[in-house]
């Protein structure tokens, strides 16, 4: 899956991109609990088991 994710997001210029699969993973949660982007981003940073499933460090 992150092979065919990173074919579809190749960023060559510009800053170091987020990874494919982080934010294949962050859409997932969106569309499961019905979450705009801003509501991900603080879920995401408020629960440990969602940045665990997301592959965010500390």
């Amino acid at each position: 899956m992150e092979k065919a994710l990173q074919a579809m997001y190749p960023a060559k210029t510009g800053r170091p991109p987020c990874a494919p699969l982080v934010l294949f993973k962050m859409s997932l949660l969106q569309h499961c609990y019905g979450l705009s982007d801003p509501q991900c981003e603080e879920l995401v940073s408020d629960r440990l088991s969602w940045r665990r499933f997301v592959g965010l460090d500390l």
